[in-house]
């Protein structure tokens, strides 16, 4: 409000200046300048304008005005996988990575590839990356490069619906579909990015756990506490109050990388089903339906991070990290590498703490038996 005041005040002042008393090119800098101010004024009013809780015209979630009952997208009693690796989850196998990717990431998801999804295998792991496609087939040099990729890797699972951002949220639940429908028996799965780092020997190790048993639901990630909705229709995460009207989010898992229990991965599905759609996938899945609905407990696991470490790109700032988001495929292979020759115990001098300390993520431990 404060600042709408100052706008105004600006731009009378602007208005009130008297025509004899400035030149021809000073009448025309003060128009200039009126415009200006009236332009952002607009924009400020418009982008901050309080919803009615009606439906309004918004193309991003025309969509939704028409239709959020997830059931009719997912379709779970029908087959969805348009392209998909034929397997079966054995007895061994741990644990199911299940990372969102887009149609054009090759880059992205070779990458993964290249660190930690293939250069250190691990038996007990299985590695998928979930596509969309986009409504009218892909332009045909990116579908002739996914099916390179699928005929090279058997890595891709293709489902059926358009992939965007503000559709994260139906890949996410076509995530869980598929992996009811092939490993049902997997004790945990893990949901991550395609611009993730994860260290899956240090994820191993800590679901070894007691706390974590596969037949009890349960999530574990980086728990979000009283985050709130962001009501100004220019941010990434917009949402109008017609689709969520609370002042705040109910606890949730960040997305970047969220792992389930067995339990949890077939509850949460079939709850989602029926759970009224909102686009963003980890508020939906693991708040309104896993916490809020079902009650199912988030466990907090300060390794976990939806972030990374700024300015300063040195190992010892990652080590100790289970999950790191926002790479490029080119920071994800140069951290790869310092990190599978990095001596944990280095972490430990005073120059690495000085780094932790102005330049980490907030926590920081040495830990001396780290494997990357």
């Amino acid at each position: 409000m404060q600042s709408t005041r100052n706008l105004n005040y600006f731009c009378c002042r602007v208005r009130n200046i008297r025509q004899s008393s400035v030149t021809k090119h000073g009448i025309g800098v003060c128009i200039i300048a009126l415009c200006l101010c009236l332009s952002l004024q607009l924009r400020w009013t418009v982008s901050r304008a309080p919803d009615t809780g009606q439906p309004q015209v918004d193309e991003k979630f025309e969509w939704l005005q028409e239709n959020r009952d997830v059931r009719q997208y997912v379709l779970p009693d029908v087959g969805t996988t348009l392209l998909g690796p034929e397997i079966s989850c054995s007895d061994r196998l741990r644990l199911l990575i299940l990372v969102t990717s887009a149609p054009g990431n090759r880059e992205q998801r070779q990458a993964v590839r290249d660190t930690w999804g293939y250069v250190a295998p691990v038996p007990d792991t299985r590695l998928l990356f979930f596509l969309g496609h986009d409504g009218d087939g892909w332009p045909p040099q990116t579908m002739k490069l996914v099916l390179s990729e699928v005929e090279k890797y058997g890595d891709i699972v293709v489902e059926d619906f358009i992939d965007s951002y503000h559709n994260l949220t139906l890949k996410s639940v076509f995530m869980l579909k598929w992996a009811m429908n092939h490993c049902r028996s997997v004790p945990f799965v893990l949901k991550t990015d395609d611009d993730m780092l994860i260290n899956i020997q240090a994820l191993l190790h800590e679901l070894k756990d007691d706390r974590y048993k596969p037949y009890e639901p349960l999530i574990i990630g980086r728990i979000q506490e009283g985050s709130i909705p962001y009501r100004d229709r220019s941010s990434k995460w917009y949402i109008p109050y017609w689709l969520y009207e609370a002042t705040s989010f109910p606890t949730f898992a960040s997305g970047t990388g969220y792992v389930m229990t067995q339990k949890a991965v077939s509850e949460v599905y079939y709850k989602a089903l029926d759970t009224p759609l909102l686009p963003l996938e980890d508020v939906f899945l693991t708040g309104l339906v896993a916490t809020k609905s079902l009650g199912i407990p988030l466990i907090n696991i300060p390794r976990f991070h939806n972030d990374r470490p700024r300015f300063v790109e040195h190992p010892c700032l990652y080590h100790h990290l289970i999950t790191v988001h926002e790479l490029t495929p080119t920071q994800l292979k140069r951290l790869w590498t310092a990190l599978s020759t990095l001596k944990p115990a280095k972490c430990n001098s005073l120059y690495a703490r000085f780094l932790a300390y102005f330049f980490g993520t907030g926590h920081y431990e040495v830990i001396s038996d780290v494997v990357w």
